[in-house]
């Protein structure tokens, strides 16, 4: 272990077959209490530079969570088949998404619903 040229390409090596298998894992792999939700995952590797301007922040429980701005055609009626409100949400949060997109639905008591799963604080 004391030569280099020997152990270092074997890390790289090593990083990369973990790295495959997180990513895999991450994007097939859901709590099965969750399997009605069918969500778009996207996952950006390797090019933080290429998107350094790009790149917003929000915080979230006291962590600066990065994120990318992406338009969504929330305007168009039937893009948006549900929201679903988080189970620790403030007791109104519902009526806020309805306010947020009745101007653009017929119906927008039918989008949103708090979810149902159990809440565990961690």
């Amino acid at each position: 272990m004391r030569d280099r040229s020997v152990w270092l390409p074997f890390l790289r090596c090593m990083a990369e077959m973990l790295m495959v298998q997180l990513i895999f894992n991450s994007l097939v792999i859901k709590h099965e209490a969750y399997q009605n939700e069918r969500e778009v995952r996207l996952f950006i590797l390797g090019e933080h530079e290429k998107l350094k301007g790009h790149i917003s922040t929000r915080p979230r429980q006291g962590e600066i969570v990065p994120f990318i701005k992406t338009p969504f055609p929330l305007q168009t009626e039937g893009s948006i088949f549900e929201i679903v409100v988080g189970p620790s949400a403030l007791e109104n949060a519902e009526n806020g998404v309805r306010a947020l997109v009745q101007q653009f639905y017929k119906a927008p008591d039918s989008i949103a619903r708090r979810s149902s799963i159990p809440y565990r604080a961690g």
